[in-house]
C-alpha cells in the first residue's frame, strides 16, 4: 500500500483514495480539482489545509479527528504541510484534468474511472473506492499485459494448429506480442501478424 510519510504529532502516512477525494469533494470551493486555485493563506487556507490533512490521515487513524488536525496546523510548519500534502496528492496519481480550456469535475473523473473500474476491471465500488489513482493505474497496466498474452496464446494456438512455422517449429505466445507496453492489440494488429505469419509458410 503506498503512502506518503509525513511527521508532525507522530509519524503519519497521508494517502488520497478515490473514496477519500469523493467525500473530500464539498470541502473545496468550486469542488477538489480546484484545490490548486485555492489561497493558502488566511481563515479559508487554514480551513482547506486543515480539512484535506485530516482526509489524507484518517485512513490510518480512525480515531483522529478535524479538531486534533487543526491543532496540529497550529504547533507545525503550514507551508511545509502543504508541500507534503501536494506531494502525496502527485504521488497517488491526483492532477488536474483538462479537456481544452474547461476543467473535469471530480464527478465526470470519477464517472469515466467507475466505467473501466466495472466494465473492464470487474472491481467492486468497495475495492475502486479504496484505491488511489496510481494503484488503479497500475491494475490497469496489469489488465493490459494480461490481455496481450491472451492475444497472443490465442494467435499461436491458431497457427499451430495449421502446422506451425516454416520448418515445423512452434510459433510461441511472444511472436504475436508487437509490445511489451501494456496496451490490447488493436485488430489490425491482429490481423497483420496474422497475415505476416501465413505468409511465411
Amino acid at each position: 500500500m503506498y503512502s506518503t510519510l509525513i511527521v508532525l504529532d507522530k509519524p503519519r502516512h497521508l494517502r488520497y483514495t478515490f473514496g477519500v477525494i469523493s467525500d473530500f469533494e464539498q470541502a473545496i470551493p468550486g469542488g477538489f480539482m480546484n484545490l490548486f486555485e485555492c489561497e493558502v493563506s488566511g481563515e479559508n487556507g487554514f480551513r482547506v489545509c486543515r480539512d484535506i490533512l485530516y482526509a489524507g490521515m484518517k485512513w490510518e487513524d480512525p480515531h483522529l479527528t478535524i479538531p486534533d488536525t487543526g491543532t496540529m496546523l497550529l504547533y507545525f510548519d503550514r507551508i511545509a504541510i502543504w508541500d507534503k500534502i501536494f506531494k502525496a496528492l502527485g504521488y497517488d496519481g491526483w492532477i488536474s484534468k483538462k479537456e481544452g480550456n474547461e476543467p473535469v469535475t471530480t464527478k465526470e473523473f470519477l464517472d469515466e474511472v467507475e466505467k473501466i473500474a466495472y466494465g473492464d476491471l470487474h472491481l467492486s465500488p468497495h475495492e475502486l473506492y479504496a484505491l488511489t489513482p496510481r494503484e488503479f493505474n497500475l491494475i490497469l497496466e496489469k489488465y493490459g499485459e494480461i490481455e496481450n498474452y491472451r492475444v497472443g496464446l490465442v494467435c499461436a494456438t491458431i497457427m499451430n494448429s495449421v502446422g506451425g512455422k516454416k520448418g515445423g517449429e512452434a510459433y510461441q505466445v511472444s511472436d504475436f506480442i508487437v509490445s511489451k507496453k501494456p496496451k490490447v492489440m488493436s485488430d489490425d494488429e491482429i490481423k497483420k501478424n496474422l497475415m505476416l505469419a501465413f505468409g511465411g509458410r
